[in-house]
C-alpha cells in the first residue's frame, strides 16, 4: 500500500503540480523531506528543489508497484471468499486489467 500511494504522489505532483511537488505536499517539512527520499530511492525520480525529473526507469518501477499492487489485492479478494459469492470474478477482472479498464 505504501507504494501504491508513493505512485499516488508523484501522479499528484504530475497533474496537480505541473510537475513539481504540490503546495499540500511541500506544507509539512518532514513529510516534504521523507517524500523527496522515497520517490528518489524507490521510484527513482529526481527532485530538484520542487521539480520532480521523471525518467523512462521512473515510470517502469511505477508500473510494476501497481502491477504489485494489483496481485496483492486480487489476493486478498480471493482469501476473502468473495469470488465464490458472485461478488468478484477473475475472468471479469482479468478482462478489464487487459484493457486497462481496472476500475
Amino acid at each position: 500500500m505504501q507504494n501504491l500511494l508513493l505512485v499516488v504522489d508523484a501522479r499528484n505532483a504530475l497533474a496537480h503540480g505541473d510537475g513539481a511537488l504540490t503546495e499540500f505536499q511541500t506544507a509539512n517539512w518532514s513529510r516534504a523531506n521523507e517524500l523527496r527520499r522515497d520517490l528518489r530511492r524507490k521510484l527513482h525520480v529526481t527532485v530538484v528543489g520542487r521539480s520532480i525529473i521523471v525518467t523512462r526507469e521512473s515510470v517502469e518501477m511505477a508500473v510494476r508497484m501497481l502491477i504489485d499492487y494489483v496481485i496483492a489485492l486480487d489476493s486478498a479478494v480471493t482469501a476473502t471468499g468473495l469470488v465464490g459469492l458472485g461478488v468478484y470474478s477473475h475472468a471479469d477482472s482479468g478482462a478489464k486489467v487487459a484493457q486497462g479498464h481496472a476500475d
